[in-house]
């Protein structure tokens, strides 16, 4: 048997609640095959740190983990069309950033929406 490491990468404490439900309840751990360890980024040694980084580009990582409905990448400045939701009304608008799940959006009046990436389309 070999020790296997997985990091995986999360924007919130609620997304790692979600990974963490979903690995305790996995055929894998009721087997009693792994341990889970839960920390924050915070929690890694600088060698942790830098073999992480060395695997992966992060700006590459938030775009994958922005994609509009059509699995498109999302990315600042452009311009995008909004479904209708229960929470608004279709609109056009511009991606001026990221607040955890959402992608923030500014409409040709000024105001920002959070809006998930789903209900997004890039123009």
């Amino acid at each position: 048997m070999k020790k296997v490491t997985l990091t995986i990468i999360v924007t919130d404490d609620s997304e790692a609640q979600i990974v963490a439900s979903q690995m305790t309840s996995s055929m894998i751990a009721q087997e009693g095959f792994f341990t889970l360890e839960c920390g924050g980024i915070s929690d890694l040694t600088q060698s942790d740190k830098d073999s992480l980084f060395d695997q992966v580009d992060l700006e590459t990582l938030l775009l994958s983990y922005y994609l509009d409905k059509n699995e498109e990448p999302i990315e600042e400045g452009v311009n995008v069309d909004v479904d209708k939701t229960d929470d608004n009304e279709e609109f056009r608008g511009t991606v001026t950033g990221y607040r955890n799940e959402f992608v923030v959006i500014e409409d040709q009046d000024g105001n920002s929406f959070c809006v998930l990436p789903e209900n997004i389309e890039i123009d």
